[in-house]
């Protein structure tokens, strides 16, 4: 699940595609040979199989833990991060 989960992050920072995309666009980046996966492991389904896994709560702890780090060890302002 945080594998999909970090490739569906990249995936919107880099070149946003839609969910049923994401499996093509895996297979033409370097992320195919890092984080091997088949095009049908990354279908939009599975994209929703393995949001079902996370609650509200966790993602705000992922969220506030990933905003911590971009403060504290990147240097980035809090205020330049969307919320």
């Amino acid at each position: 699940m945080g594998q999909y989960l970090v490739l569906a992050a990249i995936n919107r920072v880099c070149k946003p595609t839609s969910k049923q995309q994401i499996g093509e666009w895996h297979q033409h980046t370097v992320l195919r040979r890092l984080m091997p996966a088949s095009a049908a492991a990354l279908s939009s389904q599975r994209f929703w199989d393995h949001m079902s896994k996370v609650d509200v709560e966790q993602i705000q702890a992922i969220e506030k833990e990933l905003a911590l780090y971009l403060h504290q060890q990147l240097k980035v302002d809090p205020h330049c991060l969307l919320a």
